[in-house]
């Protein structure tokens, strides 16, 4: 049959193709090209479910038996400004693209030595040899601007990789580098079963010289560099895994002032952690190091419950707090049991400072129920209100009940030497003794003394109480 054109509305179907060899199975070749193009894809979405866009010319050579299903085919094309209603590849399609695609089976297995696409934004290669327990795919993709799947990210996306079937196993190794000089390599083992994934286990290991590459995409001011190796086994049927990080750091900064003094240089971090059969993800081991922190915990089951312990010490608050000098430290059991983790953590500081809290906090987070008191040093407030400068201590005596929020807590807070320094207005408050009391997210009462200074003339002394104030933490 030569000469075929079929055409309905902008669709053309054109070329040729010849049946034969029916003794040993229908062979279809094509003569000498069928040639297929659409000026507009949208009219298949409701054939195909998907919501395709542009416009394609599309040629396919070759030969293939129907009934024996061995073919030699070639396929070449172009599409423009190509869509299939997926967000993240779509950006890649847009403007022309270019298709090359040679497939071949027969007795030896299924090959197909060359799959390319080209587009504006991507490069991507594929090629493959398999056969019945033993395969080998090669791949490799290039995506030039890594904006165009990930606005906020600028510079180059690299892929490569292989994929070597043993039996029921294939065992991958990729590498990939992309912004921020991250570079990634991968090795692993998958192994099948009952036609799909059974396991995986392997190794990813990979470093990011600049985090700050990355700012747009995380939504904080990150900066710093780090180094990480996991190692993962996963049981895909029923969920088992089992994850180990090794990891270090460099100059890591989150732009929270709080956070930030505790990464700063070298920095390390270790854990393990595991998920049996239908079961939590629970925290085995854990271990961080910084030049001011140093955490551990570790956790252990029985009985249906986990336990974690943790101790943490942090060299000199002055990191934290202004004109405090002294380690502080931190300690506390987490039990895990019918949906709840019952806490009891204590810590310490320098000049008699210490805090308690104890209680339970929902297994999700949504949820608590715990008393707090102690005494803190109020300079731990000054990173989050300069330049304004808090000093002073502050006793509380606190519960926390409901959602993980100030306004759920209530209690009563004392202060200790307290002094609150407004520099805008050239205005120092003295705080000493003030007692407040917290009810439903706000103060109900405040009350404080106004005390002459040593050396400055006062304007006034006495007390002031003031009450029924509006929520100040909604």
């Amino acid at each position: 049959m030569s000469g075929l054109e079929l055409s309905g509305g902008d669709v053309q179907l054109r070329g040729g193709v010849e049946l034969s060899e029916f003794t040993t199975g229908v062979v279809l070749k094509i003569q000498p090209e069928l040639q297929l193009s659409a000026a507009d894809l949208s009219r298949f979405n409701a054939l195909t479910g998907q919501a395709l866009q542009g416009a394609i010319d599309l040629g396919l050579e070759g030969q293939a038996n129907l009934l024996g299903g061995a073919f030699d085919l070639r396929l070449r094309g172009t599409a423009a400004d190509l869509a299939i209603g997926q967000p993240r590849l779509d950006p890649l399609l847009a403007g022309d693209t270019q298709l090359e695609i040679d497939a071949i089976r027969d007795g030896m297995g299924t090959r197909l030595p060359m799959a390319k696409l080209f587009s504006d934004q991507a490069e991507i290669a594929l090629s493959a040899d398999l056969k019945t327990g033993a395969g080998t795919v090669d791949f490799s993709a290039l995506i030039k601007d890594a904006s165009s799947v990930a606005p906020g990210l600028s510079g180059p996306l690299k892929l490569a990789g292989q994929a070597v079937q043993s039996d029921q196993s294939w065992q991958l190794v990729a590498t990939g580098t992309g912004p921020g000089g991250a570079d990634l390599a991968v090795h692993g083992i998958v192994d099948t079963r009952n036609g799909g994934v059974g396991s995986a286990k392997g190794e990813v290991t990979g470093k990011i010289a600049d985090l700050s590459a990355f700012r747009a995409v995380i939504g904080q001011p990150v900066s710093g560099a780090m180094t990480m190796t996991a190692q993962l086994e996963m049981d895909v049927e029923n969920g088992a895994l089992a994850v180990a990080l090794d990891g270090a750091g460099r100059d890591l900064s989150v732009g929270n002032p709080m956070l930030d003094p505790l990464t700063a240089g070298q920095s390390k971090l270790s854990l393990s952690a595991h998920r049996e059969k239908d079961a939590r993800f629970v925290l085995d081991n854990l271990k961080l190091e910084t030049r001011e922190i140093n955490l551990t915990a570790t956790g252990d089951s029985d009985d249906g419950a986990h336990r974690l312990r943790f101790d943490a010490t942090l060299r000199d608050l002055a990191v934290l707090a202004d004109g405090v000098s002294g380690s502080a430290s931190a300690q506390g059991i987490a039990t895990l049991a019918d949906d709840k983790w019952q806490l009891d953590i204590k810590g310490q500081g320098p000049n008699q400072a210490a805090i308690s809290a104890a209680g339970s906090v929902a297994a999700d987070g949504s949820r608590g129920d715990l008393v707090i008191d102690g005494s803190v040093h109020l300079a731990l407030l000054n990173p989050m209100i300069r330049p304004r400068v808090l000093t002073g201590k502050a006793n509380l005596d606190l519960a926390l009940k409901g959602p993980l929020a100030l306004s759920s807590l209530s209690g009563q807070v004392q202060v200790a030497g307290g002094q609150l320094v407004l520099p805008a207005y050239n205005v120092s408050l003295n705080l000493d003794r003030a007692v407040a009391a917290l009810a439903a997210g706000g103060l109900s009462w405040i009350c404080w003394q106004v005390l002459p200074r040593a050396g400055r003339s006062p304007r006034g002394d006495g007390s002031a109480c003031l009450r029924r104030l509006m929520p100040i933490f909604k």
